[in-house]
């Protein structure tokens, strides 16, 4: 991709500045030429490989970060084992891992980053403790709640759930 963007930039700069107000001459045919082969051969490149829409970040990469890892045993105990890499990369992405997280810019809060509808929906349904009564920083609870709401709707209700 830099390989594309430097290309790009070197051909703006080349056809479109004035070539004698900066003291060279004007790029011969088969500069050209060789320039439009790089663009061609750069953006070729660029189509057959291209960049990944997301990033991926392995379990691995947040141990010591935040103290996701310390939620392991606890996610272990409602979420398959082939989804507790991901729900620790969610907890990361919401929270990183700290259960008394608030979002200053919505209701969301806890562990799990619950916003108070979607708290109080999940508390209604299954008859636990709702958004008022403190339960959303309690990462026990908010680790139930998250894994009801997930047998149910899989992982699209974190939108931290897309980088992992």
């Amino acid at each position: 991709m830099r390989r594309l963007i430097w290309l790009a930039a070197l051909i703006f700069a080349l056809t479109m500045m004035p070539d004698r107000a900066y003291g060279h001459e004007p790029l011969s045919d088969i500069a050209l030429a060789a320039i439009e082969d790089e663009w061609r051969d750069a953006f070729l490149e660029h189509r057959a490989n291209p960049p990944p829409t997301h990033i991926h970040l392995p379990v691995q990469q947040f141990r010591g970060l935040g103290g996701v890892e310390q939620w392991r045993a606890l996610i272990s105990t409602y979420f398959q084992p082939g989804q507790v890499p991901t729900a620790l990369c969610v907890i990361w992405g919401e929270s990183r891992g700290n259960p008394t997280a608030d979002n200053p810019t919505s209701t969301a809060r806890g562990l799990w980053q619950f916003l108070k509808g979607t708290w109080n929906w999940v508390a209604d349904q299954t008859g636990g403790p709702n958004y008022d009564s403190g339960a959303p920083y309690d990462p026990v609870i908010s680790t139930e709640y998250a894994y009801w709401l997930w047998e149910r709707q899989g992982w699209s209700p974190w939108l931290a759930a897309r980088r992992c």
